[in-house]
């Protein structure tokens, strides 16, 4: 069970059967001769070590997906040789001894006389003949291609559409930031406009001031690395946009509550980096220098808070010792960087963050923040979390464990909402940390789907936004 969707459809009609995920992203699909079984090859490099990914059997009959290796191992390329042979392209386990960029794969020919009755976890790779191989060209063009051919065939119209990264309500609906678009839909979920983009627009931020400041992260056709982000204010009632800044790097924007902006260089590196601080209107205040954005424990995006908080660390080790701090101006108007409290509220814990939100109620003020305690196995169960520290002492109030990993969160009429990376959502009491409501997996027309941003009312309506490009619009209950 993972966030990465695999869609079974029916091939008269192209009506959606079933949806798979997988943990890794999906690299091959091979449909087994008799047409029975599906073989998914999943996988993909972890940016430090090891290259993760699993061997999916998908039983079209039964249902049942089986994972078939002894040990993770990231699958490349598969094909069916014959209703026996399945035939895997598959990366190295780690990036020991490997020649950046010409890496050495593996040949396989793993064969099965009942592919149908193979058992779980037990195709061992160690114990298969195997032969060096080249690097697998993905040509998504290709897919493209055989996609308008069957849409054509339907009499459908094939349109890509992706990863919703961010909503917002507006006065009319709400703002949708995806994967190549901007857009905007009414209340009943019609198009306003659409404008598309080049990239994705992974933020949208409601400003003091009226417009929407929308982050857009460019995806050129080269080494992800080099892809820059830039940051416009939008007009909900139109797809016009001024442009703010380029700052000539990826970056990710925290805003405070009053609409100041800080951008956070995103580029991975073990040196302090500036960020800088801009108005609603793109006016630069100024340039702060905060410490490396070290791989994974990284953005701390907490919403509606009255100053700029972030995460640091001590470079050149900048992910050891996270620790929350304040970005702000002191009487004298300069700038400086305070450290408030450690990111892990108990001793010997490795923690990494994940987005929250600032409360002032009744109990205080706080920040109610999302992440997962680092385990060199992978997340274990009741490593995810969420929980409630006093502001600014950092001090633990209430804390929620939790087994996967949280995409989004929000805030409404004391009700903390979370939705993870397998669809959960979960509703919170925000002074006692009591849980309020659970919805096991969101679904559309009875198909899982995996949220990946969340924006709430005052009026308890939720809009929801998915790893497929869609959102739900949803009425929330509970005490």
């Amino acid at each position: 069970m993972g966030w990465f969707p695999v869609g079974i459809y029916r091939a008269k009609d192209l009506r959606c059967l079933r949806v798979l995920t997988s943990r890794w992203e999906v690299n091959a699909v091979a449909i087994h001769p008799a047409g029975r079984l599906i073989a998914i090859g999943t996988g993909a490099y972890d940016g430090g070590y090891a290259f993760e990914g699993e061997l999916l059997l998908h039983d079209v009959e039964l249902g049942t997906t089986t994972s078939l290796l002894t040990a993770h191992r990231a699958i490349e390329a598969l094909e069916w040789r014959d209703s026996e042979t399945l035939a895997a392209v598959v990366a190295p386990p780690t990036d020991e001894d490997v020649d950046w960029p010409h890496i050495v794969y593996e040949s396989f020919e793993v064969r099965r006389q009942d592919w149908a009755r193979v058992d779980r976890r037990s195709v061992d790779l160690k114990a298969e003949p195997s032969a060096p191989t080249e690097a697998v060209e993905h040509d998504l063009s290709v897919l493209k291609d055989e996609l308008v051919v069957l849409s054509k065939r339907s009499e459908m119209a094939w349109q890509p559409r992706r990863q919703v990264w961010a909503v917002v309500p507006t006065n009319h609906g709400v703002l949708v930031g995806l994967e190549s678009a901007i857009e905007s839909w009414d209340e009943q979920g019609n198009p306003l406009w659409r404008r598309a983009v080049d990239g994705a627009c992974t933020q949208l931020l409601p400003t003091a001031t009226g417009p929407v400041v929308a982050s857009l992260w460019r995806a050129p056709e080269t080494e992800f690395l080099t892809r820059a982000t830039a940051v416009v204010a939008l007009d909900e009632d139109s797809d016009a946009w001024t442009p703010l800044l380029e700052p000539g790097h990826p970056a990710v924007l925290i805003a405070r509550s009053d609409g100041v902006l800080l951008v956070r260089n995103t580029q991975h590196g073990r040196s302090p980096q500036q960020a800088a601080v801009l108005t609603a209107t793109g006016e630069q205040l100024v340039h702060v220098e905060l410490s490396a954005y070290d791989l994974f424990n990284h953005y701390f995006d907490i919403r509606r808070a009255p100053e700029f908080l972030v995460l640091v660390g001590n470079d050149p080790e900048s992910w050891k010792d996270k620790r929350v701090a304040v970005v702000r101006t002191g009487l004298t108007g300069r700038w400086s960087v305070r450290d408030l409290f450690p990111l892990a509220w108990a001793n010997q814990r490795h923690v990494l963050g994940g987005p929250g939100v600032f409360l002032d109620d009744a109990t205080g003020r706080a920040v109610v923040h999302t992440g997962i305690v680092h385990d060199f196995a992978g997340l274990q169960r009741g490593n995810a979390f969420v929980v409630r520290r006093r502001y600014p002492d950092g001090k633990l109030v209430w804390h929620v464990a939790l087994d996967n990993q949280v995409t989004a969160i929000d805030e409404f009429d004391g009700r903390i909402v979370v939705v993870t990376n397998i669809g959960e959502l979960v509703m919170i009491d925000a002074e006692s940390g009591d849980i309020l409501g659970r919805e096991e997996r969101l679904a559309i027309d009875g198909h899982a789907v995996v949220p990946l941003s969340l924006a709430l009312e005052p009026q308890g309506r939720a809009w929801i936004g998915t790893l497929d490009g869609r959102v739900i619009q949803a009425t929330l209950n509970g005490s």
